[in-house]
């Protein structure tokens, strides 16, 4: 099994948050989210913070988050603020503010679902936001600039192998030493190959990682949206589909359909778009589990799928 979280000492992370308070930590907590950052939790002057460590092993990193914090955030968009980016041996690390509330996927359900208008209203404003100044498609770096000529090219890379350095590297022995299916994972690629012709190419800012983990809501508000390592430029309807893969059962995507009918209108070749970009989430999904190791998290992404290529 691949270890996809760094490992680091408690008694490092109060070594450095000390450092950059000049004073003590009072309390530090170990939190059991995420799936890629190691986060820590520590309280300073009476004050809440999160600490997060990554490895060096992505196109973009935490310097990014703090661009995208400066940039963008708002009361529309409740980022939370970044207080110092920096390196701690071969890692980086982001010491933020903790922002009130508990990520959705933790909430009673009955209060989540009272956040979901606000939460679409979230999303409508990262997708409205000014984006002329900068260029390029797909995701981007830690200076802003989209890795990709063009969105449908940031999508079909997906069964590319990376850089050996990059996260999944040279990943293609998968097929031979994990479980992932080759013929599983080549016709989820066909079919979204055969649907990128409906995939427009608008520069949107787009969060992508939209899923019930990554959005922190309070009293039913939205008080943080969390990880935008993988925020791109491109098509918007790419987050309304990763909310409608991840969150079965919730009807995301007749919701945002209603919401674009009686604003501006339903997005052209929207079932075709939605289903294009569940596809990606899929592949992506499948190709992490199976670098993780975790069979469980691979058989609900195939079947999640199935069942969605199928509807």
């Amino acid at each position: 099994m691949t270890q996809i979280k760094p490992e680091v000492e408690e008694r490092e992370v109060v070594a450095l948050v000390s450092d950059y308070f000049g004073a003590p930590v009072t309390r530090i907590d170990t939190p059991q989210t995420g799936q890629i950052a190691r986060t820590f939790f520590c309280m300073v002057d009476g004050q809440d913070y999160v600490i997060r460590f990554n490895r060096d092993n992505m196109a973009a990193n935490l310097p990014k988050e703090a661009y995208i914090y400066a940039r963008y955030a708002s009361p529309q968009i409740p980022i939370p603020e970044i207080l110092q980016v920096g390196r701690h041996g071969d890692l980086h690390y982001a010491i933020s503010r903790r922002v009130p509330g508990v990520p959705l996927v933790s909430l009673p359900y009955d209060e989540y679902r009272r956040t979901i208008p606000a939460l679409l209203d979230t999303l409508d404003a990262i997708h409205t936001v000014e984006v002329v100044d900068t260029r390029g498609y797909g995701t981007f770096g830690n200076d802003g600039t989209g890795l990709f000529s063009s969105w449908r090219e940031s999508l079909a890379v997906i069964r590319d192998e990376q850089e050996p350095w990059d996260f999944f590297g040279k990943w293609h022995h998968l097929f031979d030493d994990s479980f992932l299916e080759r013929d599983v994972f080549d016709t989820v690629y066909a079919r979204m190959a055969e649907l990128l012709q409906y995939c427009p190419e608008e520069r949107h800012l787009v969060h992508g990682s939209t899923d019930l983990g990554n959005v922190v809501g309070h009293a039913g508000r939205i008080t943080g949206v969390l990880d935008w390592i993988n925020a791109k430029y491109g098509d918007f309807v790419y987050d309304i589909a990763g909310l409608a893969f991840w969150t079965p059962g919730e009807g995301y995507a007749d919701r945002c359909r209603s919401r674009y009918a009686a604003r501006t209108g339903v997005p052209p070749a929207y079932a075709e778009r939605m289903l294009c970009y569940g596809c990606y989430h899929a592949l992506t999904a499948m190709l992490f589990f199976a670098n993780a190791g975790d069979h469980d998290g691979y058989v609900w992404a195939r079947h999640r799928i199935h069942e969605y290529m199928g509807a």
